[in-house]
């Protein structure tokens, strides 16, 4: 995984946006890009760039990258995504900046959390002079059942279920932001089994 590397593009774009963080702002690298740093075999390299945080620290991060901003943060929804939206051009690189997300189906609905949730399992990767924060596999896997993606739900299941046990914990944390969490559970056990066996007797343990 540590020799994969970014679009040159898209690395210089993201070492401009860290180079302006004044404060610690918790936000985490989604997306392609946060796929590719961890080994998920993608059809071709990240052409954009996804951000995720809390909606506050989103409108942190507007003023801060305000030099580079298309547009201001605004409150956007769909019949499946809602979030605190915002976009910016850096490099000629798209960043998108998404608050406070969460996507829904009429059997599921997942709020992202960064602040009190991901970022205890984010997947730290020293790339290309950078260390990057990125979402765990587990949120991308959830994140493209729901949206339908199943080519991306089975690359990444491929990469969980060579080290199912280390996203136990990452898992786990998802889960808890699902609701129903057995809807979603039931779907991801066909493509992750060992992995889902391990959450639940994770959950076993705890509740004895």
């Amino acid at each position: 995984m540590n020799e994969i590397k970014l679009p040159p593009s898209i690395a210089g774009a993201l070492l401009w946006l860290k180079a302006q963080e004044v404060n610690d702002i918790r936000w985490l690298l989604g997306g392609s890009c946060s796929l590719l740093l961890q080994g998920v075999e993608l059809e071709q390299p990240p052409r954009d760039i996804d951000i995720y945080a809390d909606s506050q620290q989103a409108e942190q991060l507007h003023k801060i990258w305000q030099g580079a901003s298309i547009d201001t943060p605004e409150w956007d929804e769909s019949p499946i995504y809602r979030s605190l939206l915002s976009h910016y051009s850096c490099d000629h690189n798209a960043v998108e900046l998404v608050g406070e997300f969460s996507v829904r189906t009429d059997w599921c609905t997942y709020q992202t959390v960064i602040n009190e949730g991901l970022w205890n399992h984010r997947i730290r990767e020293h790339t290309d002079k950078l260390m990057l924060d990125l979402t765990p596999l587990s949120h991308e896997l959830v994140f493209n059942m729901l949206r339908g993606r199943l080519d991306r739900v089975e690359k990444i299941a491929e990469t969980i279920n060579r080290d199912p046990e280390r996203h136990v914990d990452a898992m786990n944390a998802v889960l808890g932001q699902c609701k129903p969490r057995q809807a979603i559970g039931s779907k991801l056990t066909v493509h992750v089994p060992t992995l889902m066996e391990f959450v639940s007797n994770c959950r076993a343990l705890y509740h004895k």
